[in-house]
């Protein structure tokens, strides 16, 4: 439910979920944090996200893995945290995999910032992983007005 709530428009609604979780001493796994985690991306609480993630393992026994650090880059990608989301990257305890590349690149994107070094390195990773490409696309087409040429008036 937190992440059906997370994705649907309704983060709020899924953190209080996951509050009562807390209180009525119902355990989380790594698959409730996954769910937070995107809760707050979305809601764009930053540090509470963050927060969450640093006591995961404290509070709750679980451990963070490479797929809440992708939360986490997206987490920070979506509040224009583009350089803390590429240092989350490199830094974090995990061989970064295409996934987390294209999760940066797809940060860049919404931003309007240059993702290429994001591309090249998911491409890497994965080559025949296509949304970095896709992405890219996306990207060089809409910082060239579309896609569209602009026509020469002729003369009449």
């Amino acid at each position: 439910m937190i992440q059906g709530y997370a994705q649907s428009g309704h983060p709020q609604v899924a953190l209080d979920l996951f509050g009562r979780m807390c209180v009525e001493g119902i355990e989380a796994t790594d698959v409730t944090f996954v769910a937070v985690l995107t809760a707050c991306a979305h809601a764009g609480m930053i540090e509470q996200g963050l927060a969450i993630a640093s006591r995961a393992e404290i509070d709750f026994g679980v451990r963070i893995g490479i797929q809440h650090y992708h939360c986490l880059v997206d987490l920070l990608g979506r509040a224009h945290h583009l350089d803390r989301a590429e240092e989350l990257v490199e830094t974090m305890p995990f061989v970064p995999d295409a996934y987390s590349w294209t999760t940066l690149l797809a940060a860049c994107s919404i931003h309007g910032r240059s993702g290429d070094d994001a591309a090249r390195r998911a491409v890497a990773c994965d080559p025949g992983h296509g949304a970095p490409y896709v992405i890219l696309s996306n990207c060089y087409s809409s910082s060239r007005g579309g896609g569209r040429t602009a026509r020469k008036s002729r003369p009449s």
